[in-house]
């Protein structure tokens, strides 16, 4: 494979360095992460002003530990899939032995690097651990004999709330939360481009050179192997959080109501449809990723 050695170190030395300062950068945001540029302003102190309350905003449903978790997850998937690319890289350049003997240290040192971080699975993995613990714990606070004694204690009148709680509370965590953090840890990937992939700056504009995934796809493509393209999450996120407002509109239309309720709580589900859709469509139109 004719790959350039040189080409490939100096891309790769670029791709960690920033790899790092995001690292680092994740490390020092505060709790609730504030937007930098969901929207950009129009070059007057109003439409900065509202730029200004929006990035506040979105930051109440920023959670440090989810951008970290987001960011992290992705850079140790990255750093795996370097590593398996160098490590065959190595066997097919056997005779320039300086080449394969970087290529197997540097998919050595991604392994590392990799080990150090956090991903989703390993959340789910503490999750997993953990929730037999938090229902003893449940059950001990409670003084239950077990965990189904907590069908007994509920009053039926509570029911209703209950239901509507389970229904409603994972719409707004996977449309804000999730979505939001996903969006901020894209900010730190795009330096200097808004969440439309647009310089900020159109007089002084940010270059791809700034952009992790543009780096990526550099060492990738000098490496010879594709990169598994990033989920997602912002856009899965709010499209499900639209789609479940949309049901939840539209099954309201199975009640006994007056026709001008239908017709409000039916337009309000077909609103909430389209904006699923337009959203599906947004996300699909995405180049770095």
């Amino acid at each position: 494979m004719n790959t350039n050695p040189g080409r490939l170190k100096q891309a790769h030395h670029t791709l960690l360095t920033k790899y790092i300062e995001v690292l680092n950068e994740v490390s020092k945001l505060p709790f609730f992460v504030p937007a930098r540029f969901m929207f950009r302003a129009k070059n007057n102190r109003r439409s900065e002003a509202t730029v200004m309350m929006f990035n506040q905003l979105a930051g109440l449903f920023s959670l440090r530990y989810l951008v970290k978790l987001f960011t992290e997850s992705h850079i140790k998937g990255k750093l795996i899939e370097l590593s398996v690319a160098y490590s065959y890289l190595a066997r097919q350049n056997p005779k320039n032995r300086r080449y394969s003997a970087w290529l197997k240290e540097t998919s050595e040192d991604c392994n590392k690097l990799a080990a150090t971080l956090s991903s989703w699975q390993s959340a789910r993995g503490i999750v997993s651990a953990l929730w037999p613990f938090g229902i003893g714990i449940a059950t001990t606070l409670l003084k239950l004999e077990d965990i189904y004694d907590i069908i007994n204690i509920i009053n039926f009148k509570a029911v209703d709330w209950i239901n509507l709680g389970l229904m409603v509370f994972p719409v707004i965590y996977v449309a804000l939360f999730i979505s939001m953090s996903f969006q901020r840890k894209r900010e730190l990937f795009m330096p200097g481009f808004d969440l439309e992939e647009k310089p900020i700056d159109m007089d002084r504009p940010a270059t791809n050179d700034d952009i992790i995934y543009h780096l990526e796809d550099q060492v990738f493509n000098l490496a010879g192997r594709g990169k598994v393209r990033e989920i997602p999450a912002d856009v899965i996120g709010q499209t499900a959080g639209l789609l479940g407002f949309a049901a939840m509109e539209t099954s309201i239309l199975t009640l006994d109501q007056p026709l001008s309720s239908r017709i409000f709580f039916g337009a309000g589900g077909v609103m909430f449809l389209v904006m699923a859709i337009i959203s599906i469509r947004l996300g699909s139109q995405r180049k770095w990723k």
